[in-house]
């Protein structure tokens, strides 16, 4: 061996070791993965887009469950089987309400970025339903070097120091709308945010784990909220109103056009209203003797 040879080969070594420890280095940076139901449903814009005056609901509602289009961006994402999963417990709690015949889980095949409420329109003919459910979400994912990150330096580190940090944001969204009127009817969220570690040979797969994590966590908080939520449309629906003052008036009749509870606006009976009313009139009766 001659001097030069001597000379650089501790260093070359070292490249040699640094290369590869480099190449275990994985993933350092942000990913997104989304699907967004305006997107969907406004690919155009909202320019033409005119606000429901009036909401007629006809029950029993037949309700559709689906995936809106995703739009972004190469994260990890849901599968099939854990998007199908997911529009189950959506439909879940949409079993729950009284007023509900039956729950379509649409494929998410089925439906394509931008098609809108046009096409919503043929799957309320196609599965003869009333109102959809669109599922939307948002994760990002965030994956850092630490301090530690220098330990890499040996082939061993890339394996086994959990230098890098990451971090999973992630939010699921439940909105129903009303087909005929395209007027949004009500919505609910859940959140989830984590923060964890791995080696640098670890990250993809590590961040695979803490996607689907964030998922289950922010699922289970946006279905919590989705029964409060249909709760509170019970009661804005007693006083015919969509969310509240300042949106449209909603009414609630049956396959006859007959008025429904109190979704007949100001001064409508619901059952309950009629009950009281007829006992008040017996006792008035017995009171003067009739």
């Amino acid at each position: 061996m001659n001097t030069r040879t001597r000379r650089w080969g501790p260093l070359l070594a070292l490249a040699a070791l640094v290369a590869a420890a480099s190449g275990c280095a994985g993933f350092s940076g942000s990913i997104r993965t989304r699907s967004n139901a305006v997107d969907y449903l406004y690919a155009s814009g909202t320019k033409d887009a005119e606000p429901a005056k009036q909401v007629t609901l006809r029950v029993p509602l037949r309700v559709g469950v689906a995936f809106a289009p995703e739009t972004c961006c190469g994260g990890v994402g849901l599968s099939e089987l854990e998007k199908e999963k997911l529009l189950d417990g959506v439909a879940a709690a949409f079993r729950d309400v009284d007023v509900v015949d039956r729950i379509d889980v649409v494929p998410s095949i089925y439906l394509t970025p931008g098609g809108g409420f046009e096409e919503l329109d043929r799957f309320s003919t196609l599965f003869g339903i009333d109102v959809m459910a669109l599922v939307s979400f948002d994760q990002q994912q965030f994956s850092g070097s630490t301090k530690a990150s220098w330990l890499y330096l040996t082939v061993v580190g890339a394996f086994v120091v959990p230098a890098e940090k990451n971090t999973t944001q992630t939010f699921v969204d439940t909105a129903a709308y009303d087909i005929p009127s395209r007027a949004l009817l009500f919505r609910a969220g859940g959140r989830s945010r984590s923060t964890g570690r791995s080696s640098a040979a670890d990250t993809y797969r590590q961040l695979g784990l803490e996607s689907q994590a964030g998922f289950d966590a922010a699922t289970t908080d946006m279905i919590e909220n989705l029964r409060t939520a249909l709760a509170q449309f019970r009661e804005q629906a007693r006083s015919g109103t969509v969310r509240g003052a300042g949106t449209p008036a909603l009414r609630v009749v049956d396959v006859d056009g007959n008025p429904v509870g109190g979704g007949g606006g100001a001064g409508a009976s619901g059952p309950l209203e009629v009950v009281l009313l007829a006992l008040f009139a017996v006792l008035v009766r017995r009171k003067n003797g009739v």
